[in-house]
């Protein structure tokens, strides 16, 4: 029996304990309701630290964050089939990212300060939650509906008495302004602020009710395999339609987590988890999700009422909000609004029709916050004479890179966590921050960006106002990855501009995020991967190597210059020229600080107007080097960014970019090493992608044709079988896919690219394969001059389209499939994840298809399995 750390009230009876099922009502409602939960005894635990009473100090200021606006609807509107297509995909997810079941006790002791204050009574505290059993017995039929109301009554306890202080629950199963369509059944709010629709801008907590637990704590061994270590998810669960439930009934509260962080300035979110007779904690930050183990709330009620008490009687930094971020003065909303509209005009130019579209990209009104950034001072290399104790020790908040970590200066001992300093000859570098000096304020409202997962970066992208010169900025807002050798991208970019790289964003000032005089925020679920006994003594070693749980840390940067990604350029002029300006910035990149970009996407390339270059013809800036490596061998190169099947899913939904679809044959296929011809071969397919959705097609537009392509060019993906390369490759030597569509100039060049492609699939030395690519990107002001300045033209992308040959003669995959003489083009290299993968976006199942591919003959498949062989002309 294990021991929860509860504060005992009062003696008084026990409330009886309900009574188990019979095997004839158990047939009719959910019997696996009632075989997972457990027992806990109830204990003191006097030694929990006190927390002083909850002020509530400028709430709104982290809360209700608009959700960016795309050009094509800021609101996901899905069936019931692909709202549970996307439950049961978000729940697989989640999985490489979720840890449990964590022992209530120490559930309690990591994340909820204790409180002096006296508890009200816990006892008979659910008894008016009705059980299945009793509706069953009268004939009555018992859905989670049926719970809301009691249940919310029972949260709330009484007014003179409430059970969670400061907070209050309303039943919001039937009403939601969610933009996602999410529903939680129940919401607790700030007292004075909740009503009976679910907002995830404004929700502190979520309930959520289900009939069936999607975990067990203590699941079966299977007799059949013995050698086989049961599962913690959905193991108890026999049948697949009721394992299939619980599937997206866990994919829903990934959802709701994953707006409420998206909707709000958070660190972390509490959940609570209810069947008819169980309960669970969850804990939700940027690496995943802690789950806790299960108790029956009916016959122990304290567990549930002293979560609730702890709940309500802590600090809004200790619930998870961002209390960095404040709420801006009206003037000061004045004074972004002005700035904003000015810079949409300079970038734009003043006859531009839809100046006040573009100023609600960037602009809710009501809602601007202002951010702090602190401007690093310096880096002082493993060289400098550093000391770790003494007068001169390193200072608080000092951010300490090791060998092996990094680490924030604590405030008392001069190191994070509890451990020991690092010795000086560990040290590399030690990043210097003043506090208050050099700390700026910028102005944000409705980002350009916002995180459409949970257990990621997490970014959020800005034009920001800087608060006293009033000009504007682009701030990024994330959750940056803290392993071995990844540098923070505020350094790179400095590193970047010391060597004059042209085409890249001048860094103003970074810092990790976190109290003034303490170590950053950083996620804590990576802590408990594997290292405790309740996390690992039941599960698979094959389950544990599938866990990837990523430390990460919150992090800020400003860069000068704002404009809009090259989606939204004017014309073919700006799409190629743009194309050269970031060729210019990787050739730069490499050749002065031998450096990969890795990353590039049509997100990632920025159209900025300056003197030289007004709209629309304006100068490209490639951003985003977080994922940069130098070109060495090492585990930075390692950081291989997978696909998660969510940005897909996304991707596929709401017409949101991520980088799988730019991906290289190479980087798909999982071959050799990053090379700047996979950096090259990107910005190749982002001039593809960009044609054919925003370009006028030389002959009529079809619509089914332009979902084909996407689908089956750019966003195909499965675990096992990566189509996007079997297209790309297809593509690489017959030219299917490039000639499917005709754009004027755009279609020659990009056939121009194709000798180039294929020949440096082969790594040469970068030199050589720079020197070929650079007359294609680098023409005469003849040939610019030539180009169409303003002929974009929006083709709405359909959801889904019939079937329709792009050329003659198609074959299925399937067919291929069974083809061994193509088997290495079609099926992508399994990777072996490693520590410092980054879960941004982790892979979650198969995504089957008997989708149709065009393809040349079986002569050129034939060809391109030798893609990796091909010897240098």
């Amino acid at each position: 029996m294990a021991s929860s750390p509860l504060t005992s009230p009062p003696s008084s009876p026990a409330a009886p304990a309900p009574t188990t099922p019979s095997p004839e009502v158990e047939s009719e409602i959910i019997e696996s309701s009632f075989t997972s939960s457990t027992s806990n005894a109830q204990s003191e635990n006097p030694e929990a630290p006190s927390t002083p009473p909850n002020k509530l100090t400028n709430v709104q200021a982290y809360t209700n964050t608009p959700l960016s606006r795309t050009e094509n609807s800021t609101k996901l509107t899905l069936t019931e089939n692909q709202a549970m297509e996307r439950y049961t995909r978000l729940a697989q997810d989640i999985q490489p990212h979720l840890v449990g079941p964590m022992p209530l006790d120490i559930f309690f002791k990591e994340f909820l300060p204790g409180t002096q204050l006296p508890m009200p009574s816990s006892v008979h505290a659910f008894d008016k939650v009705p059980h299945p059993e009793k509706w069953v017995k009268k004939g009555k039929k018992f859905d989670e509906k049926v719970m809301n109301e009691p249940l919310v009554e029972a949260l709330n306890g009484s007014e003179n008495q409430p059970r969670c202080p400061g907070i209050k629950f309303f039943n919001t199963g039937d009403h939601s302004e969610s933009q996602w369509g999410s529903k939680m059944d129940i919401c607790g709010y700030l007292d004075g602020e909740g009503t009976n629709t679910a907002s995830p801008g404004f929700l502190q907590t979520f309930v959520e009710i289900k009939l069936i637990d999607f975990a067990c704590d203590d699941p079966q061994q299977d007799p059949k395999n013995p050698e086989e270590k049961p599962e913690f998810l959905f193991s108890h669960i026999p049948n697949l339609k009721l394992r299939e439930r619980a599937q997206t009934g866990l994919g829903q509260q990934v959802s709701y987590a994953t707006e409420v962080c998206a909707r709000q300035h958070r660190n972390f979110l509490f959940s609570i988890f209810i069947t008819p007779t169980i309960a669970r904690f969850l804990r939700w930050d940027r690496s995943g999700v802690v789950v806790s183990a299960s108790f029956n709330y009916r016959t122990e009620p304290l567990t549930l009422c002293n979560f609730l008490w702890k709940l309500g009687n802590m600090t809004h930094e200790q619930r998870g909000a961002d209390i960095s971020v404040t709420k801006a003065s009206q003037d000061e909303e004045k004074i972004f609004a002005e700035a904003i509209r000015t810079h949409i005009k300079a970038q734009l130019g003043n006859e531009y029709k839809e100046i006040e579209h573009k100023f609600k990209g960037h602009y809710e009104p009501g809602i601007v916050i202002k951010i702090p950034v602190r401007k690093c001072m310096s880096v002082k290399p493993v060289s400098a004479d550093v000391e770790l104790e003494g007068d001169n020790a390193v200072a608080v908040g000092d951010l300490v890179r090791t060998a092996d970590t990094e680490r924030q200066v604590g405030k008392q001992t001069g190191a994070t966590g509890g451990e020991k300093p690092a010795q000086k000859a560990e040290i590399k570098e030690i990043v210097t921050f003043n506090e208050a000096a050099y700390v700026t304020e910028f102005l944000v409202s409705r980002p350009v960006m916002s995180p459409l997962s949970l257990a990621s970066r997490g970014t959020r992208a800005y034009w920001a106002v800087h608060a006293k010169n009033k000009t504007v900025h682009f701030l990024k807002d994330a959750w940056r990855t803290a392993v071995e050798d990844l540098e923070v991208e505020g350094r790179i970019l400095e590193k970047i501009a010391a060597a004059q790289v042209r085409n890249t964003p001048t860094v103003l000032c970074w810092s990790d995020v976190g109290p003034q005089g303490n170590p950053a925020y950083s996620t804590v679920t990576s802590r408990y991967k594997g290292n405790t006994d309740w996390n690992k003594h039941w599960q698979s070693e094959e389950r544990l190597k599938k866990i990837r749980l990523t430390n990460r840390v919150h992090y800020r940067h400003v860069t000068k210059e704002a404009g809009y990604t090259l989606e939204q350029m004017a014309g073919t002029l700006e799409l190629l020229r743009g194309a050269r300006d970031a060729f210019q910035a990787l050739c730069d990149a490499h050749s002065r600080c031998n450096r990969l970009h890795r990353d590039v996407s049509a997100s990632n390339i920025i159209l900025y107007t300056d003197a030289e270059r007004p709209y629309p013809e304006r100068k490209a800036i490639l951003v985003d080097w977080e994922l940069s490596c130098e070109d060495i061998v090492g585990p930075a190169r390692d950081h291989w960014r997978s696909v998660s099947l969510i940005i897909l899913v996304c991707t596929l939904l709401i017409s949101s970019q991520g980088t799988w679809a730019f991906m290289s044959i190479n980087t798909l296929q999982g071959g050799r090493p990053h090379h700047i011809c996979d950096d090259i071969e990107s910005l190749i397919y982002v001039v593809f992608y960009c044609a054919i959705h925003f370009l006028p097609w030389i002959k009529s537009y079809d619509a089914h044709r332009h979902r084909n392509l996407v689908d089956r060019f750019f966003n195909d993906y499965d675990e096992e079988d990566v189509f996007a390369a079997t297209a790309k490759t297809a593509n690489l030597y017959n030219s299917r896919f490039f000639n499917s569509v005709t754009f004027d100039k755009v279609s020659a060049w990009l056939s121009e690219t194709l000798p180039h492609m294929m020949r440096y699939q082969a790594a040469e030395p970068a030199e050589n394969v720079i020197k070929a690519y650079t007359p294609l990107f680098e023409r005469d002001d003849s040939y610019w001059m030539s180009l169409h300045k303003m002929n974009k033209e929006r083709h709405k992308l359909p959801y889904r389209g019939p079937d329709i040959e792009l050329h003659h003669g198609t074959t299925s995959v399937s067919a291929l499939q069974k083809s061994s003489k193509i088997s290495a083009p079609l099926n992508a290299k399994k990777r072996e994840v490693s520590s410092v993968d980054d879960p941004d976006e982790g892979s979650a199942g198969k995504r089957r298809r008997n989708a149709e591919l065009p393809v040349a003959g079986a002569s050129e498949l034939r060809r391109s399995s030798r893609i990796k062989h091909l010897p240098p002309k």
